[in-house]
C-alpha cells in the first residue's frame, strides 16, 4: 500500500514537473506571438500534452481501483 502511494506521488511530482516545463517553454513562445505559424503549433502541442496527461491520469486511477 504505502509503494502505491510513494509510486503515485512519484508520478504526481513529475506531472507537475512536466507541467512547469510546459509553462515555460509556452511563455517564451508567448514572447513571439507575432509569429502566428509558431504560436498555433505551441497551441496544438499545448492541447495535446494536456490531452494526454489527463488519459494517462485517468489510466492510473483506473490501475488503482
Amino acid at each position: 500500500m504505502i509503494n502505491k502511494i510513494n509510486l503515485q506521488n512519484l508520478e504526481t511530482k513529475n506531472q507537475i514537473k512536466q507541467g512547469k516545463i510546459l509553462t515555460n517553454k509556452t511563455e517564451k513562445i508567448s514572447q513571439h506571438k507575432k509569429d502566428n505559424k509558431l504560436y498555433e503549433a505551441t497551441l496544438e502541442f499545448e492541447a495535446i500534452f494536456v490531452n494526454q496527461m489527463l488519459k494517462s491520469m485517468k489510466n492510473s486511477t483506473k490501475k488503482r481501483k
